[in-house]
């Protein structure tokens, strides 16, 4: 009886012990999420003092620090990440996507085409013109990005893609392999005479590319707001709120990626709408930013049917994307 009672105290005990190592590892993992979550809003303040954190990018933010970072780094460089890591790192293992079109393609003409209803002449923003929205809601799931320090040491680029795959565990007929190769092509791609870019693929990439292209003296623009999806609507009202003329306004698209990956770029000459849109159904009233440009490089077949590489065209601000236009050149 005795004897019984002893293995009884020794297992509760022990289960007590486990608990206390699983808390403690909890508390590290989330001393870890503070701390980098920390240095990557003194990171933001510091570049845009007056302009919060935009919630698409704070859900993004890099969550490796200390010990945990040391231990994903290690993996990485082993070629294959465990589940453990990949979920303290916040980061998309084995998780497939849809296929998601690469925004950028629209402008660069290098992957799939542009959804229905993506683009809208200029000529079509006045009041009383009628447009049929696109589908405003984010496909991408949310990665986090990675701390400078390690996404510059982890496969990255089509010369290491079976890598980059298998580190991430995704089999080439998987729709997130096929979205890594799009987004890496396009990263890769030759820059043009009319704009620049940068796929950055840490917060620190991102701060540095907008900052330098801006300053900080930016307005930033972004809306999650999807009422408006796949809906008919009416122009209300439209304001030009940057002209084209002087430093261009820098945009940043998320790209579907195991880690959060940002393609961010300015083309000369781009005009920036405020437009109030009616619902003509439920009468609802939303404003939504439209930015324009000449599509000077888009090959035909990969535009809309409607839709003119020589003329000024437009699409929305929604979702994941992110604007800046620097404020002394906004209109008012």
């Amino acid at each position: 009886m005795a004897a019984s009672k002893r293995v009884l105290v020794e297992m509760v005990l022990l289960l007590l012990l486990v608990i206390l190592m699983s808390c403690a590892a909890d508390g590290a993992a989330r001393g870890a999420d503070d701390a980098s979550e920390k240095a990557a809003l003194r990171l933001w303040a510091a570049a845009f003092p007056s302009t919060p954190l935009p919630a698409v990018l704070r859900a993004r933010l890099p969550s490796l620090h200390g010990a945990a970072a040391a231990q994903f780094l290690q993996e990485a460089k082993q070629g294959i990440l465990s589940p453990q890591s990949c979920n303290v790192a916040k980061v998309l293992c084995r998780i497939d996507t849809a296929l998601v079109s690469v925004v950028n393609s629209r402008h660069t003409g290098r992957g799939p085409k542009a959804q229905v209803n993506e683009y809208v002449h200029e000529k079509q923003l006045y009041k009383g013109s009628e447009i049929m929205m696109p589908d405003l809601n984010d496909d991408n799931l949310v990665a986090s990005f990675l701390p400078d320090s390690i996404s510059k040491q982890i496969p990255y680029g089509t010369q290491e893609l079976r890598s980059l795959l298998h580190m991430f565990q995704y089999h080439s007929e998987t729709n997130m392999s096929k979205n890594i190769i799009m987004s890496l092509n396009e990263c890769e791609a030759k820059s043009l005479a009319d704009q620049k870019w940068v796929c950055a693929r840490s917060l620190n990439d991102l701060v540095a590319f907008v900052r330098s292209s801006v300053g900080s003296d930016a307005e930033l623009v972004w809306s999650n707001d999807a009422t408006f999806s796949n809906k008919k609507v009416q122009v209300i009202d439209v304001q030009l709120k940057y002209a084209g003329h002087g430093k261009p306004p820098v945009s940043c698209h998320n790209f579907a990626f195991p880690h959060a990956l940002f393609y961010c770029h300015y083309i000369q000459g781009t005009k920036v709408y405020h437009v109030t849109l009616k619902d003509t159904a439920s009468g609802i009233t939303k404003s939504r930013i439209a930015i324009c440009h000449a599509l000077h490089s888009i090959t035909t077949t990969m535009l809309p049917a409607n839709m003119s590489p020589n003329e000024q065209d437009c699409h929305w601000i929604y979702g994941s994307h992110l604007m800046w236009v620097p404020k002394a050149q906004i209109s008012t």
